[in-house]
Protein backbone atom coordinates (compact mmCIF):
# COMPACT_ATOMS: atom_id res chain seq x y z
CA UNK A 1 0.00 0.00 0.00
CA UNK A 2 1.20 3.46 -0.93
CA UNK A 3 2.19 5.40 1.75
CA UNK A 4 -0.43 8.49 2.52
CA UNK A 5 0.17 12.25 4.09
CA UNK A 6 -2.06 13.93 6.60
CA UNK A 7 -1.54 16.59 8.96
CA UNK A 8 -3.52 17.02 11.70
CA UNK A 9 -4.00 20.87 13.69
CA UNK A 10 -4.76 21.82 16.83
CA UNK A 11 -5.05 24.82 19.33
CA UNK A 12 -6.27 25.20 22.90
CA UNK A 13 -8.39 27.26 24.81
CA UNK A 14 -5.45 29.24 26.02
CA UNK A 15 -5.44 30.51 22.76
CA UNK A 16 -1.45 31.27 22.40
CA UNK A 17 -0.67 29.65 19.86
CA UNK A 18 -1.41 26.38 17.17
CA UNK A 19 0.10 23.59 16.26
CA UNK A 20 0.12 21.42 13.61
CA UNK A 21 1.78 17.53 13.28
CA UNK A 22 2.63 15.89 9.75
CA UNK A 23 2.37 12.04 9.61
CA UNK A 24 2.79 9.45 6.86
CA UNK A 25 0.54 6.47 7.44
CA UNK A 26 1.43 3.05 5.00
CA UNK A 27 -0.04 -0.12 6.25
CA UNK A 28 -0.87 -0.40 9.45
CA UNK A 29 1.64 1.85 10.65
CA UNK A 30 2.13 5.36 11.27
CA UNK A 31 5.44 8.36 11.93
CA UNK A 32 5.26 11.63 12.51
CA UNK A 33 7.41 13.14 10.21
CA UNK A 34 7.71 16.93 11.22
CA UNK A 35 5.36 19.67 13.41
CA UNK A 36 4.97 23.46 13.28
CA UNK A 37 3.74 26.00 15.99
CA UNK A 38 2.54 29.25 15.42
CA UNK A 39 1.62 31.72 17.52
CA UNK A 40 -1.72 33.79 17.39
CA UNK A 41 -1.28 37.49 16.24
CA UNK A 42 -1.85 39.63 18.99
CA UNK A 43 -4.96 41.01 18.30
CA UNK A 44 -6.83 38.28 16.90
CA UNK A 45 -5.74 36.16 20.17
CA UNK A 46 -6.99 39.50 22.32
CA UNK A 47 -10.47 38.87 19.85
CA UNK A 48 -10.48 35.14 20.29
CA UNK A 49 -10.09 35.35 24.71
CA UNK A 50 -12.77 38.31 24.61
CA UNK A 51 -15.17 35.80 23.05
CA UNK A 52 -14.02 33.11 25.62
CA UNK A 53 -14.60 34.57 28.99
CA UNK A 54 -17.90 36.12 28.27
CA UNK A 55 -21.12 35.18 26.86
CA UNK A 56 -21.38 37.67 24.23
CA UNK A 57 -23.47 38.83 21.60
CA UNK A 58 -21.33 39.38 17.95
CA UNK A 59 -22.55 40.36 14.82
CA UNK A 60 -22.45 38.32 11.74
CA UNK A 61 -20.52 40.82 10.18
CA UNK A 62 -17.70 40.69 13.02
CA UNK A 63 -18.01 36.64 13.56
CA UNK A 64 -17.43 36.15 9.97
CA UNK A 65 -14.14 38.53 10.31
CA UNK A 66 -13.27 37.07 13.30
CA UNK A 67 -13.92 33.17 11.60
CA UNK A 68 -11.89 34.47 8.62
CA UNK A 69 -8.39 36.12 10.62
CA UNK A 70 -8.45 32.43 12.41
CA UNK A 71 -9.17 30.77 8.94
CA UNK A 72 -5.77 32.55 7.98
CA UNK A 73 -3.82 31.71 10.69
CA UNK A 74 -4.49 28.27 10.85
CA UNK A 75 -3.41 27.78 6.82
CA UNK A 76 -0.37 29.92 7.35
CA UNK A 77 0.88 27.50 9.94
CA UNK A 78 -0.28 24.46 7.56
CA UNK A 79 1.51 25.83 4.51
CA UNK A 80 4.52 26.75 7.12
CA UNK A 81 4.76 22.54 7.92
CA UNK A 82 4.37 21.96 3.70
CA UNK A 83 6.87 24.21 2.64
CA UNK A 84 9.46 23.49 5.28
CA UNK A 85 9.09 20.08 4.33
CA UNK A 86 9.92 20.90 0.39
CA UNK A 87 6.01 19.46 -0.03
CA UNK A 88 3.24 20.57 -2.08
CA UNK A 89 -0.83 21.19 -0.82
CA UNK A 90 -1.07 18.28 -3.32
CA UNK A 91 0.70 15.69 -1.70
CA UNK A 92 -1.17 15.91 1.53
CA UNK A 93 -4.13 13.32 1.50
CA UNK A 94 -6.35 15.03 4.05
CA UNK A 95 -5.92 17.75 6.58
CA UNK A 96 -7.65 17.37 10.01
CA UNK A 97 -8.86 20.86 11.77
CA UNK A 98 -12.20 21.52 13.87
CA UNK A 99 -11.25 24.97 14.60
CA UNK A 100 -10.83 27.18 17.55
CA UNK A 101 -12.36 25.95 20.25
CA UNK A 102 -14.00 29.24 23.03
CA UNK A 103 -15.18 27.41 25.66
CA UNK A 104 -16.19 23.68 26.39
CA UNK A 105 -19.55 22.85 27.73
CA UNK A 106 -19.40 20.04 29.70
CA UNK A 107 -23.00 19.84 31.14
CA UNK A 108 -24.71 16.93 29.80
Amino acid sequence: MKSKLYIGVMSGTSIDSMDAVLVKIENNSWSMINSATREFTPSLREQLLILSRESQSISLKDYIEINTKTGIEFSKCINQLIEHQGMKPDDITAIGLHGQTLFHHTES
